[in-house]
């Protein structure tokens, strides 16, 4: 069965709501049925693209367009439909500081390796590269398995196509993973 109990996720409700100036968040009561909300949201989603139906997962989402929980899984959605380019940019506006190139620093690491597998996926695989050594998470199971498929994707590459990577070129060569992409947000409960 898809259906999740409404539990409050845990964490700092600001964190979900990043584009959301602070004097904009509502007091406890109603960040409780948001959060709520939020939950039962991401439940329903998950449900959808449990079964291949990202599409409408997407859309499921998009009623919580400023919860990062939400945004990360959109992602991963794209991601799966192999719509890499809308998945870099859904990431990017969540993992990114505005009108910045560095992280945002409380985010969980999944977010961040979703953007950096997106942007592999799109050909920028340079981008991809500067975000894991960003992370700094060596022993984070999804930077091990992405940092080795990029390794197993370079060897197949031609010597004049890996020093056109490694000076930050694109391939003609798409990255191509052996697992399925993306990590969905955490369900609470």
């Amino acid at each position: 069965m898809c259906a999740m109990p409404c539990q409050p996720e845990t964490g700092d409700f600001a964190d979900q709501h990043l584009d959301a100036p602070l004097s904009s968040i509502p007091n406890s009561k109603q960040t409780d049925a948001s959060k709520c909300h939020s939950v039962s949201v991401l439940a329903k989603a998950r449900c959808h693209a449990d079964a291949g139906r990202f599409k409408q997962a997407i859309d499921v989402l998009n009623t919580v367009p400023t919860d990062a929980a939400a945004t990360n899984d959109k992602g991963v959605c794209l991601m799966r439909m192999g719509n890499h380019w809308e998945a870099v940019q859904v990431l990017r506006n969540l993992v990114l500081q505005p009108g910045c190139t560095w992280m945002r620093k409380r985010l969980p690491t999944a977010y961040k390796v979703n953007f950096a597998t997106s942007l592999a996926l799109g050909g920028l695989v340079f981008g991809c590269t500067e975000i894991l050594c960003e992370i700094n998470d060596e022993s984070n199971p999804a930077v091990v398995r992405l940092r080795d498929s990029l390794a197993k994707w370079r060897k197949s590459l031609s010597f004049l196509q890996r020093i056109n990577v490694f000076m930050g070129g694109q391939s003609s060569q798409p990255v191509t993973l052996d697992y399925e992409v993306g990590e969905f947000s955490k369900l609470a409960g």
